[in-house]
């Protein structure tokens, strides 16, 4: 068990030593032995890699935004008016 714990350390600090068409290759070869049953948690594995990425994007995005003064309280707060207004008439 001390094994296992050693690796996820050094992959969470980056130190994965194969390439990554190496990692794609065991993947492959991984997921053509796994249960069919287990298929479906892998799916949900890589929807939630999914969202953390589109997270990231979305969050530099925002900093991005930010530094640039697109975000400013006295915009967002004009731009909620506009749309609530816009709501009220139902458009």
């Amino acid at each position: 068990m001390r094994c296992a714990a050693v690796n996820v350390t050094a992959m969470n600090r980056g130190e994965i030593q194969e390439t990554p068409e190496q990692m794609r290759r065991e993947f492959r070869e991984r997921i053509e032995r796994m249960a069919p049953e287990r298929l479906a948690l892998l799916r949900q594995v890589f929807l939630q890699l999914e969202v953390i990425e589109a997270t990231e994007r979305l969050d530099a995005a925002f900093d991005s935004d930010a530094a640039a003064g697109r975000i400013e309280p006295a915009r967002i707060a004009a731009v909620v008016r506009e749309v609530r207004g816009q709501q009220r008439r139902g458009q």
